[in-house]
């Protein structure tokens, strides 16, 4: 599985300050047990996810 992921530093207005984060780009939303895997390849504190739908964009499963 390709998708794209975004390493962002949360919290924070400060360049490299706050906390860092993975932000991956779903086309569909996966079992748990994937999101758990892909949350643990990254080894970062947060994982978000997020699929676009349209103009709006779902943070969480329908």
């Amino acid at each position: 599985m390709k998708i794209p992921i975004y390493q962002i530093d949360a919290f924070t207005k400060k360049l490299f300050g706050g906390n860092p984060a993975a932000i991956c780009q779903l086309t569909h939303w996966p079992d748990d047990e994937t999101l758990l895997n892909i949350a643990i390849e990254n080894n970062l504190a947060e994982t978000g996810y997020f699929i676009k739908k349209g103009v709006v964009y779902a943070l969480c499963r329908d």
